[in-house]
């Protein structure tokens, strides 16, 4: 291809601050246009961050007809005068990941007596088979064989082209519990259950099994991409399993993506610009996450730092609460009906900084303190009645301060005396 001009959206780093500008470059191609950037912004001591949306000229302003100085770029170089800049924008947003919640979703039923089943929701058909412009796109899916019962056996019946994640030994020991990556595929059954809660076995649903994206990548692309992430080594070198296609870890990592965006980043492929959006379906709703743009300073491999670990601490204390709470509920239904997730979540952070580790010390301290309140006793002053011991664990001691709150309410609720 000879030299024309190509147009690119390019974000440039200038004293601590972001910015983006239209800019064009007399190039024979994408690679090329890179190239010319970078040595034209070397030049002039500028940094480059990225570039995005890099087109020849004309097909550019077809996509873009409303920015009225990319014509004068495109006539302005040459091959004498290689780069033509538009104007500076002001800063660009700082946050790296933007999360949305599709409004509205209603998961699919059982459909009978439809002339024609829908393979997902009707707010979800644009996003997920949609044809948006440029080259097609595919819907792919990561799910964990450890939440959908018998994975590797509905997958090899479901027509769908798929590959595990996991080779060689890790594959033969740990392929029923393992993750998958699926070509998604419209009026396909498998595809239609992962949107089903119709109280049937085989709907996913509310299981979170796994993760969605688009891509115009092919099936061996996610494949080669993903399993880059199953196991990653942090800054000793030491190796680790990470299992970022589980609904909450991704949506905790995203969520907190702008702390760790190095990283993260790469999960979208920033390299190839391979993954246009994920998709999880959390707690029955349906979430969309675009990467807005690259990190100032982006690594070539994904490593675990001092941030991803404090992440992953907080995700799992996170998890444990969830869970605690659940339990809470269904051992005392009528004693916590009027207590939120919220107050149970503080109280749990305030047994952990009381020094209270264990699942059942958690549990008992703050069934105590919950039930304190709701009965006017002082649970500050039940609490320091029971010193810990020296010898005694916060289990032994949160056990007694359960046993201690119970016996109170007993005696407070007790008849008088005749």
């Amino acid at each position: 291809m000879s030299d024309s001009a190509w147009i690119g959206i390019c974000h440039i780093w200038q004293e601590g601050t972001e910015y983006s500008v239209n800019i064009a470059v007399w190039a024979d191609s994408r690679d090329g246009y890179d190239d010319k950037l970078q040595s034209y912004f070397t030049d002039r001591n500028l940094q480059l961050v990225w570039s995005e949306e890099v087109l020849p000229a004309a097909e550019w302003m077809q996509k873009h007809p409303a920015a009225k100085e990319v014509p004068g770029l495109a006539e302005m170089v040459h091959a004498g005068h290689l780069v033509e800049m538009g104007a500076i924008s002001s800063e660009v947003t700082k946050d790296y990941v933007h999360i949305e919640e599709i409004a509205d979703v209603e998961p699919l039923d059982m459909q009978l007596g439809a002339a024609k089943k829908k393979t997902v929701p009707d707010a979800l058909y644009p996003l997920l088979f949609g044809k948006p412009e440029g080259a097609p796109q595919k819907l792919y899916a990561i799910l964990d064989a450890a939440k959908v019962k018998n994975l590797p056996l509905i997958l090899a019946t479901s027509e769908l082209q798929y590959r595990c994640l996991f080779k060689g030994k890790a594959y033969e020991e740990l392929g029923d519990v393992a993750p998958y990556v699926i070509e998604l595929e419209e009026d396909n059954d498998f595809t239609r259950s992962l949107f089903m809660h119709a109280g049937m076995p085989g709907d996913l649903w509310d299981k979170s099994p796994g993760i969605l994206m688009r891509s115009e990548g092919s099936l061996d692309d996610m494949w080669k991409h993903f399993r880059k992430f199953t196991r990653v080594q942090d800054e000793t070198e030491k190796w680790y399993y990470f299992r970022f296609w589980e609904t909450a870890i991704f949506t905790h990592y995203l969520a907190n993506a702008d702390y760790v965006i190095e990283n993260a980043a790469l999960l979208f492929g920033i390299r190839s610009n391979l993954i246009t959006n994920f998709y999880t379906i959390c707690d029955q709703r349906f979430l969309k996450y675009r990467l807005l743009k690259r990190p100032p300073h982006p690594q070539v491999r994904f490593v675990l730092g001092a941030k991803d670990f404090e992440l992953f601490r907080k995700q799992k204390w996170q998890q444990f609460k969830n869970r605690l709470f659940d339990i809470a509920i269904d051992e005392h239904p009528q004693q916590l009906s009027d207590v939120g997730f919220e107050e149970f979540d503080k109280v749990c952070d305030d047994a952990h900084g009381a020094g209270y580790v264990v699942e059942t010390a958690v549990y008992d301290y703050v069934r105590s303190k919950i039930f304190c309140d709701k009965n006017d006793l002082d649970f500050t002053q039940i609490h320091g009645s029971l010193s810990k011991p020296s010898t005694g664990s916060d289990v032994d001691h949160a056990s007694r301060l359960w046993t201690q709150t119970n016996d109170l309410i007993v005696e407070k609720d007790a008849p008088c005396p005749s």
